[in-house]
């Protein structure tokens, strides 16, 4: 398979990324940000909220659901400026694309996603890039999150245990 420019959801310019088991599909148009994944031609098994809105001092913020990349802590205005802006892409093979905001006004940051679907199978590998634009400093954590639709659940693995050293903080808890 390979990657194809798509219509989703009255969302024109995506791309759907899918081998013979699954498909992934991100916006062009806003984001970065992936609005399905699912069994080819099945549900969608992350949330969809389009129609949501919310109005925010930075104006009016759009959940739309799908999975995103956003500031940790959570806090105003940095995780909650708009991404709805069209985003620079890149295909990098026939299973890979990056997806790289424009730098946030309000936080002059800018957020990047790798998305790698295997070619075979349903695994799929999303690496994810905050990278500051400002020249002061900026105290925050990349926090990927995802919605997903009602009534399912999730299995993510992971790592093994490993206890607190002096030296470093590892995310294996």
């Amino acid at each position: 398979m390979a990657i194809e420019k798509v219509d989703y959801q009255n969302f024109p310019n995506c791309l759907q990324i899918s081998n013979e088991e699954v498909e992934i599909v991100v916006t062009t148009n806003i984001g970065a940000r992936i609005l399905r994944y699912g069994f080819t031609g099945g549900e969608n098994i992350l949330g969809e909220h389009f129609d949501a809105r919310v109005q925010t001092n930075l104006g009016e913020w759009k959940p739309y659901g799908g999975h995103r990349l956003w500031i940790a802590p959570e806090n105003m205005p940095n995780s909650y400026a708009p991404d709805d802006k069209p985003v620079e892409y890149e295909q990098i093979n026939e299973f890979s694309a990056r997806l790289a905001q424009s730098i946030e006004a309000a936080t002059n940051a800018q957020k990047e996603m790798t998305i790698t679907l295997d070619a075979t199978g349903n695994g799929v590998t999303i690496s994810h890039k905050l990278t500051n634009h400002d020249d002061a400093e900026m105290s925050a954590a990349a926090w990927a999150i995802t919605i997903m639709r009602g009534g399912g659940e999730a299995l993510i693995p992971r790592e093994p245990f490993a206890p607190y050293s002096h030296d470093t903080l590892l995310p294996v808890r």
